[in-house]
């Protein structure tokens, strides 16, 4: 189960009166392998904020985010695979998809539609 931060701030809590860490585990109820791993973020990381399951930091923070909004929004024809050629992080593309996507739908939607003619149908159907 991963901690939000309430939990963290109890464990954090807890260590700076001096409980040990097994302590902290019988008194809150959660597994040995969280409240070890919690500490060891604060203490070698200095990292007090969420992370995710896998425990490596999140490659994308907010201001990447809205930079590549940004990009997004200005130029139609500008795609993630190329924002991530052309900057050269070590990102892999399904990860600004995902953070992009609903985003993206949106942009679509806005996009100023051609209104077709009577005249034009026709032709089609032709």
């Amino acid at each position: 189960k991963e901690l939000n931060s309430h939990d963290q701030a109890r464990i954090f809590k807890a260590m700076t009166f001096g409980s040990s860490p097994l302590a902290i585990v019988s008194q809150f109820g959660y597994m040995r392998q969280t409240v070890y791993c919690t500490i060891k973020r604060a203490s070698e990381l200095n990292h007090f904020g969420f992370r995710p399951r896998t425990g490596g930091l999140k490659k994308l923070n907010w201001q990447i985010i809205h930079c590549l909004l940004c990009l997004v929004r200005s130029f139609r024809n500008v795609y993630f695979c190329n924002l991530v050629k052309e900057s050269g992080a070590n990102v892999c593309i399904n990860t600004i998809c995902c953070t992009l996507r609903s985003n993206l739908h949106c942009k679509w939607r806005r996009c100023k539609r051609i209104q077709q003619q009577r005249k034009d149908v026709e032709e089609r159907l032709q």
